[in-house]
């Protein structure tokens, strides 16, 4: 199965969200979000439509990484997002 996942706005400043498109398809499947030095700053289900986040505890500026993760725990997807 496919979905079309949307992470904005890119860059971001003090929020983000994150729109899983048909998230019914993503069942078991987890949003986790690394900072470039690979420390997860995000974790949680994907269980709703979309996710809005609040930017301001992920340690500052940068690039950050948005894993998709299947139940098995393969990551299916990344996207990358900056924080300004």
């Amino acid at each position: 199965n496919t979905n079309t996942i949307k992470v904005f706005p890119n860059p971001a400043g003090s929020i983000l969200t994150i729109d899983y498109g048909n998230f019914a398809l993503m069942n078991g499947y987890q949003l986790r979000i690394e900072n470039s030095l690979g420390q997860q700053v995000f974790q949680t289900n994907i269980n709703q439509q979309s996710d809005t986040l609040s930017l301001g505890s992920w340690g500052g500026n940068g690039l950050y990484f948005v894993h998709i993760v299947d139940p098995q725990g393969n990551t299916i997807d990344i996207r990358k997002i900056v924080l300004q």
